[in-house]
């Protein structure tokens, strides 16, 4: 009896799990009942047991020593011969690593995570059965093929500091799709998606997530498609509808193959790549904060593509939000804000130093262009608040073109940025609003190109705006006014 148990508690909940997810409940019992029989709870002995820091109870995480059981189905840690579990049983509905107590370790399915061995099929495997899954801390995990997430359910995946890193030219390496399936949301969080500059990109987005702390760095152009640490698509679907978040999923090491030719595929790179795929008729918000994003080359590079092609956006309820986010060592642009209703709140820009040997094309187009661009059919409603414009040399330029409804406040240029309207064949520029802004030495607000405006004193700039320069504004005087905004500092 005592040597079906200790087989009991050693392999029946891993043997269960991999045939029925529903049926890990009964594995627990199974094992609890072993244990009382056994008196093998939390024992450190050689022979399998759970380790000292285990427990029969729920949220154990698998340990990766070799003489433990893959009991995280069961709850168990399985620590290894003699050494306590990773994290322990949890009674109380979650575990100190803030992850679900229900959460089933990766390695059941028998992913490794050493970085050496290929777990692309165990780690699918571990996506396609389980909702709520947790990786070993600091894993790192090497795939070959995209990982999937597009399952009839939601997913809760703690992946606990782990890297997934591929030698693949991967497009991407990993796609959230719960779109046909109706899965719903998907939660992820602490992971670095790694390209190991073979991969063009890292998670493309096509309904709703909630990332934390989801890195991606190391993204290259192998063929014509451009590379992206995220490429997110916002469509008109049950399952895109509502806040998607991306908070604290910094971007850096995205380079397209440049070719001295700005007109084609070639040479783009962005750090985040969005497209509306359509008009939204309920609201969808992308609310990306308290991230950085840097080190974006190539000669259509930027930090941020928005775009719209076919589309005005403007006259919905959705829109993106971007909060506490600094912006930085990029080829064109920082901003390509080519769709309508864009918010930027306590965000700082900053253009590459101009000896950067990154830079390749100096193909510089501004450092944050707000329009519709690129197909757009209309891009207005675009709010800066709180945020800052630094010039290092390269370009400085925040240029507001064809459009309408956009508004500064409470914002600083520095360096000889300037703030620039001009147009494209596009309507012209309408209501422009500058409240409480600080225009440091070199700075000015003026347009420049063939510059048309929807009327006569569409920009307006606030008594309480603070200039270095005498000359500080170069607009004609028919289509600027002087006015108190009543902008609160």
């Amino acid at each position: 009896m005592l040597r079906a148990c200790v087989w009991v508690m050693n392999n029946g909940s891993d043997v269960l799990a991999r045939f029925d997810r529903r049926l890990r409940l009964l594995a627990s019992l199974v094992a609890f009942g072993c244990c009382l029989v056994a008196s093998g709870c939390g024992g450190d002995d050689a022979s399998g047991a759970s380790g000292s820091g285990g427990s029969i109870s729920s949220g154990g995480t698998a340990g990766n020593g070799s003489g433990g059981s893959a009991a995280a189905a069961s709850g168990g840690a399985a620590g290894s011969a003699g050494t306590s579990g990773s994290a322990g049983g949890n009674t109380d509905g979650g575990t100190p690593d803030g992850s679900s107590s229900t959460a089933v370790n990766f390695s059941v399915y028998g992913a490794s995570g050493d970085g050496a061995s290929d777990d692309t099929a165990q780690l699918q495997a571990a996506l396609d059965a389980e909702g709520d899954l947790i990786a070993a801390p600091g894993a790192t995990f090497r795939i070959s093929a995209t990982l999937k997430i597009n399952q009839a359910f939601a997913h809760t995946i703690n992946w606990n500091g782990a890297t997934v890193v591929t030698t693949a030219a991967l497009q991407p390496m990993i796609l959230i799709d719960k779109r046909s399936s109706n899965g719903g949301l998907t939660t992820m969080r602490s992971l670095l998606v790694d390209g190991n500059k073979k991969a063009t990109h890292g998670v493309d987005v096509n309904s709703r997530v909630t990332l934390t702390n989801v890195d991606a760095t190391g993204f290259r152009q192998p063929t014509s498609s451009s590379p992206a640490g995220f490429r997110i698509n916002l469509y008109d679907d049950p399952n895109a509808h509502g806040t998607w978040s991306f908070d604290g999923c910094d971007v850096n090491d995205i380079v397209g193959t440049s070719n001295g030719i700005t007109t084609d595929s070639l040479g783009a790179a962005n750090g985040y790549l969005i497209y509306w795929k359509a008009v939204p008729k309920t609201k969808i918000t992308l609310d990306v904060k308290n991230a950085t994003v840097r080190d974006c080359w190539g000669e259509d590079a930027q930090n941020v593509a928005i775009f719209s092609p076919g589309l005005d956006i403007s006259g919905s309820s959705s829109g993106t939000v971007w909060t506490n986010m600094t912006f930085l060592d990029w080829e064109r642009r920082a901003i390509k804000g080519f769709a309508g209703n864009n918010t930027f709140k306590k965000c700082s820009f900053t253009d590459p130093d101009p000896t950067n040997p990154k830079l390749y094309s100096s193909n510089k187009s501004g450092m944050v262009v707000v329009g519709p661009g690129s197909g757009a059919t209309g891009a207005d409603n675009q709010v800066f608040e709180n945020c800052s414009f630094n010039q290092a040399g390269y370009d400085g330029r925040v240029i507001v073109s064809d459009t309408n409804n956009v508004y500064f406040r409470n914002c600083t240029w520095t360096g000889g940025s300037d703030l620039l309207f001009t147009s494209f064949g596009a309507g012209g520029v309408g209501k422009v609003e500058v409240c409480s802004g600080t225009f440091g030495k070199g700075s000015t607000v003026g347009d420049y190109g063939g510059i048309t405006y929807k009327g006569n004193d569409v920009i307006s700039l606030d008594t309480d705006n603070t200039y270095v320069e005498t000359n500080y504004v170069t607009v004609s005087p028919s289509y600027y006014q002087e006015v108190n905004l009543s902008c609160a500092p």
